[in-house]
């Protein structure tokens, strides 16, 4: 009787906790895709939703949901442009995975980061290593983002080849697997990297294609950047009427999305626009605003660099550190007495049971 009571108490206890298990995971999945969502439309929305998301994985225990919940709140620091936040958020969400996936979203995540902070060369070796984690578990969808990403840096330090050649592969990839979001970048970034050529009918055949694209994934703040790298091409064009309208609807996605980068951008395109327009007095007012606003972006960055410096690590391919030779013979030491103290407890031990 009492084994089957036992028993029964045994199971009702099993039972409560897989149906508390999997209303978390409900609550957990639900929560984390609204908060993903958002993340474009409106981070301080999303922001609210991932400290949720946190709270859920604290008490369920679960970390791989902890390192989902850090991976994102490093998405949306990033996209306010707070970079320190960002690479804290992601150094946790690294140490919380072991999921390879996972991983090879955090070394894309933290690549953008660092290389919005200055640090090129760390961020190249985040998104190879993002590359390598992919190709590994077939994920074509990330691959061609850490195609894309390395491909930009590598532009940035004047390899045009190899960054053309990464970035047409990540177009072919994305058409290959219908990745509408991934196409629209691949055909910004091609019409930028074109317009710095100076290849300016190039650069056309691929910008329009992409504004559909990110309308239809809802992705503003790429939108704004697609609008950004129009205006620039139809000011190459000398075609200023195109160039106001589109300074105008980016003017009003990026203030509503608080996108301080993409402000800078504008406000750069604003003063290039009045340029050609003869009107010096507001490319002058506009040349004010874009140096205050670049002093703003820098003080940020330069705050985080100087925090950051002694901390930052980049992947290391199975590389592991030298400990000093002192620093080992301090272990050795410290072994040894802690081997002679308990020897001595348990002999003393053993003569107090023996008496």
């Amino acid at each position: 009787m009492r084994t089957l009571f036992f028993c029964s108490v045994l199971i009702i206890a099993y039972c409560f906790t897989m149906a508390q298990t999997k209303n978390d995971s409900i609550e957990f999945q639900l929560t984390y895709e609204k908060a993903y969502n958002l993340r474009n439309i409106n981070p301080d929305s999303s922001m609210l939703l991932i400290n949720k998301l946190v709270k859920i994985s604290q008490l369920a225990g679960k970390k791989e949901w902890m390192a989902k919940s850090f991976n994102l709140k490093g998405v949306v620091h990033y996209k306010k442009n707070e970079y320190l936040k960002s690479f804290v958020e992601l150094e946790k969400a690294l140490k919380y995975t072991n999921n390879d996936e996972l991983k090879g979203k955090i070394f894309i995540n933290l690549g953008n980061t660092l290389s919005d902070m200055g640090y090129t060369y760390s961020a190249i070796e985040y998104y190879q290593e993002a590359i390598r984690v992919f190709h590994k578990v077939n994920n074509q969808k990330f691959l061609v983002r850490a195609l894309m990403n390395l491909a930009s840096e590598e532009f940035g330090i004047g390899q045009t080849i190899n960054a053309r050649n990464h970035l047409k592969l990540a177009l072919y990839y994305a058409k290959e697997y219908q990745m509408l979001e991934e196409e629209a970048m691949c055909l910004n970034n091609l019409s930028a990297m074109f317009i710095h050529s100076g290849l300016i009918d190039s650069a056309s055949h691929y910008i329009y294609q992409s504004f559909n694209a990110y309308e239809q994934t809802e992705n503003y703040f790429g939108l704004a950047d697609a609008y950004l790298t129009s205006i620039e091409l139809h000011l190459e064009k000398h075609e200023l009427n195109y160039a106001k309208s589109l300074i105008d609807l980016a003017d009003s996605i990026i203030d509503h999305l608080q996108y301080l980068e993409g402000k800078k951008l504008l406000t750069s395109e604003k003063v290039n626009y009045y340029l050609y327009c003869n009107d010096f007095h507001n490319a002058s007012k506009y040349f004010n605003l874009y140096l205050q606003l670049e002093d703003s972006l820098n003080k940020r960055k330069n705050q985080s660099k100087n925090i950051l410096m002694p901390t930052i690590q980049t992947p290391t391919n199975g590389e592991k550190t030298r400990t000093p030779i002192y620093f080992s013979f301090f272990q050795l030491v410290l072994i040894f007495v802690f081997s002679v103290s308990i020897f001595v407890f348990i002999l003393k031990n053993y003569r107090n049971v023996k008496e």
